[in-house]
């Protein structure tokens, strides 16, 4: 039916979650896989000193001052 809104078209990823194709489960594994409490030292000490070193590594590449 043109113009009506398909819940569960493969190609539908808005406002409800649709898990029904490939690149939305992929999505989903990843965002699940990395969304943690990393906000601070304490809670993860590896994530954060990896977030410190990913963006000194940015800012050098991006030429931007210290």
């Amino acid at each position: 039916m043109p113009g009506m809104t398909h819940w569960h078209s493969p190609r539908f990823m808005a406002f409800f979650s649709c898990h029904s194709s490939y690149p939305a489960i992929v999505a989903e594994i990843y965002a699940n896989a990395l969304s943690s409490a990393y906000f601070n030292r304490t809670c993860s000490p590896a994530a954060t000193e990896l977030e410190v070193i990913v963006l000194d590594w940015l800012a050098q590449e991006l030429n931007l001052p210290e």
